[in-house]
């Protein structure tokens, strides 16, 4: 008596547990610039999402090589973040100015 098993990873999972979530990430933060500069919140969303990032890039278990190219893609968009962030304050010193 033989018995086959066959094991198939589907690509939905992969999708929506690492690849949608950093596309968000990586797109949330371009809405600051929708709000308006006299707006207190603007300083807020943006270290809010690098709270989010920060908490994100540290995944806990082993180590894989697909866990390494996303923490790799998080840090990308941490940096990305930072640069938002920095250009934010730019916008908001120069406008009360």
């Amino acid at each position: 008596m033989t018995y086959h098993i066959t094991v198939q990873r589907r690509p939905g999972s992969w999708i929506r547990t690492a690849i949608l979530p950093w596309v968000l990430l990586t797109l949330l933060p371009l809405l600051v610039f929708l709000i308006p500069v006299q707006s207190e919140q603007k300083v807020t969303f943006v270290v809010l999402n690098l709270l989010v990032l920060f908490i994100l890039i540290v995944p806990a278990g082993t180590r894989t090589d697909a866990q390494l190219f996303m923490a790799s893609c998080y840090a990308f968009t941490l940096l990305l973040e930072f640069l938002i962030a920095c250009a934010t304050l730019l916008v908001i010193f120069t406008h009360h100015r």
